[in-house]
């Protein structure tokens, strides 16, 4: 099998998109097992223009290694192979959130609202390392055997940043595409998620415990805009 910058051992792939492969890989130097992403070059793009993006990727990678939260994927390192960067990051072992919908089915609302409450609370954490998510989507979501709920994708640059706005939108689609029932208290909260209206915006904060409120089966209060306790902050 292949070795990797002399030491990453590819095993099998576990997934493949439009900005690279993911490997399941050995780490020879200890043994461990870990997730391994080339960086592929776009088809049609200049072949002098290939060493920008691979520097720019690799840039990224290095400043989502600045990420330390539970609901993100930890990156261990960036080496180089055949001029590309390769991201070295945990292995968590599991299915995506588009696995599981397209296996299964939407979820109960519920555990819906504990994954969404998960992805916003790393998403929150990328953001104040300076690392905002490019658009979450399902393939990003990593629902591990072990519970947890891993966010994967920080495969951009803060110049690509739309924004805190755009990025609660993206968690609200996601929400809509992975809960089996909107009548109830979830439906409320992806509605404010989905709303344009920057008058009456949600905030991260208040989105985050309302997911986890309704994660919890606790009754709502209401998801836009500062309540009765002052809270208006990320």
């Amino acid at each position: 099998m292949t070795v990797i910058a002399g030491r990453y051992r590819l095993l099998d792939v576990l997934a493949e998109g439009a900005t690279g492969t993911v490997w399941r890989a050995l780490d020879e130097t200890d043994g461990h097992e870990v997730a391994l992403k080339d960086s592929r070059v776009p088809p049609g793009l200049p072949a002098d223009e290939a060493p920008l993006l691979h520097a720019r990727r690799e840039r990224a990678a290095r400043a989502a290694a600045r990420i330390s939260h539970p609901s993100v994927a930890r990156v261990l390192g960036v080496v180089t192979e055949d001029g590309r960067p390769w991201t070295v990051t945990e292995l968590v072992r599991g299915l995506t959130l588009a696995e599981t919908l397209e296996a299964g089915g939407p979820l109960p609302a519920r555990e819906a609202a504990r994954v969404g409450a998960e992805v916003l609370a790393g998403l929150r954490a990328a953001r104040e390392a300076g690392v905002p998510h490019p658009g979450v989507r399902a393939e990003h979501v990593l629902l591990g055997n072990d519970g947890r709920v891993v966010v994967t994708g920080f495969g951009g640059a803060p110049e690509d940043d739309a924004g805190p706005a755009a990025e609660l939108r993206s968690l609200g689609a996601l929400l809509e595409t992975a809960a089996d029932d909107r009548s109830g208290p979830l439906g409320s909260v992806i509605d404010a998620l989905l709303d344009g209206d920057p008058e009456d915006a949600v905030t991260a904060d208040r989105a985050e415990r309302e997911l986890r409120r309704v994660a919890g089966g606790g009754a709502r209060t209401p998801a836009g805009g500062a309540g009765a306790d002052g809270d208006g902050a990320r």
